[in-house]
């Protein structure tokens, strides 16, 4: 995109936002259930942002990946409500690529309508960044699976409906050839989904048992077996979603307008030197990060150059994500000790930020430590990097 056709598309994204703030069809809190997760959903999908980067038999508009890109950051600018993105980003892909034409018909349409809720269905007690360990086994009985297993920090396990889980249909040979994937209803006899509080006081993660849960064998993606050559083009797409590139631009912009507010600037500060050169210092960070993201969606998904890139945004994105959320926290003072309500002011071309409050942005900084654990925890990422750009 030219740098003209970006600033008149992120006008036209104003301009959506203003008339669902208007509309006031859409909560612009964080308060998250199936039903406004739906009906958020809806609204995307009607205005055409919201699968931009399927194929267009599915509903998709063969965006490039810059445009998608803009289009987040915009929304998280304003705080709305996020989609789906374990369905839409990591699930549905593997479904329109490599699922049968039943399980394309039935699933990608529920989607984009909201029916359906994803989650992912990997790590486990004692598979966590090594997923080659899983035991959740899955025995072929006739025309159905009958799974039983534990699996743990799944995320929007408390709203979803779905999950795309890897399981263990062998146990001898070659430990990653004996895994498929099966999409499992977690609306089913045997599964029980209990909540997991997070550092922010918030169900965020979950624990899933699974116990002698019965699945459809068309339930099973793809080939029996060959779950992890499956799997990794998704883990590759987790990494970049991890990374919430679009977010920490947000989060960078509502960080200056903090700044800019006479109540902090107008405070004789000892440390404010060193405090404005972590900032500079985070925004150089953070454009390096983009940069090297924009790269890594310039591949397809299949090359290994974009999963060394993508490794290497998630190890970068993350932590500048927790420090950058850090830079926040300390600049709202004693207001993020308090956690009280904290408008921030306007910036140059006059956009307020309804949502800023000191809540959020608290809460945001204990989550974001997660952040360097999630969907591969930085050290496994350095072993990736080392091991695709390094030989």
């Amino acid at each position: 995109m030219t740098e003209a056709g970006e600033s008149l598309f992120r006008m036209q994204v104003r301009e959506f936002v203003t008339e669902i703030r208007a509309s006031c069809v859409i909560p612009c809190d964080e308060t998250r259930t199936r039903d406004t997760l739906r009906a958020w959903t809806r609204v995307m999908d009607r205005q055409g942002w919201l699968v931009p980067h399927w194929p267009s038999q599915w509903g998709g508009s063969d965006w490039p990946p810059r445009k998608r890109y803009l289009l987040n950051y915009e929304l998280n600018r304003y705080r709305l409500p996020s989609v789906d993105l374990i369905g839409l980003d990591l699930v549905a892909p593997l479904i329109y690529s490599m699922g049968s034409e039943q399980q394309k018909s039935r699933y990608l349409h529920r989607m984009r309508s909201g029916e359906d809720v994803w989650c992912q269905g990997f790590s486990e007690p004692n598979a966590g960044s090594d997923l080659s360990m899983i035991t959740t086994s899955a025995v072929r009985r006739g025309e159905h699976y009958v799974v039983s297993g534990r699996k743990i920090w799944i995320t929007q396990a408390e709203l979803a409906n779905r999950m795309l889980a890897l399981v263990r249909v062998r146990t001898s040979g070659v430990l990653q050839r004996g895994v498929s994937l099966l999409l499992i209803d977690l609306d089913s006899a045997g599964v029980e989904i209990r909540p997991i509080t997070t550092l922010d006081g918030k169900p965020r993660i979950n624990e899933v048992e699974l116990k002698d849960v019965t699945v459809p064998a068309a339930n099973l993606l793809g080939e029996e077996g060959k779950g992890w050559l499956y799997a990794t083009p998704l883990l590759i797409r987790e990494r970049i979603v991890a990374a919430a590139v679009s977010q920490t631009r947000a989060d960078l912009d509502e960080l200056k307008e903090i700044l800019s507010d006479p109540r902090w600037s107008s405070r004789e500060r000892s440390g404010r030197g060193r405090y404005m050169a972590r900032l500079t210092e985070a925004e150089v960070d953070f454009m390096a990060v983009e940069a090297t993201l924009m790269r890594a969606l310039e591949f397809e998904d299949h090359d290994e150059r974009k999963g060394a890139l993508a490794a290497l945004v998630k190890l970068e994105g993350t932590t500048l994500r927790q420090r950058v959320s850090e830079l926040l926290v300390e600049a709202l003072e004693e207001r993020g000790v308090m956690s009280t309500d904290f408008a921030a002011g306007r910036n140059g071309d006059g956009w307020h930020c309804e949502a800023a409050s000191a809540d959020r942005i608290v809460s945001q900084f204990l989550f974001s430590r997660t952040a360097t654990i999630a969907a591969g925890t930085s050290e496994i990422q350095k072993n990736v990097i080392a091991n695709s750009l390094l030989e």
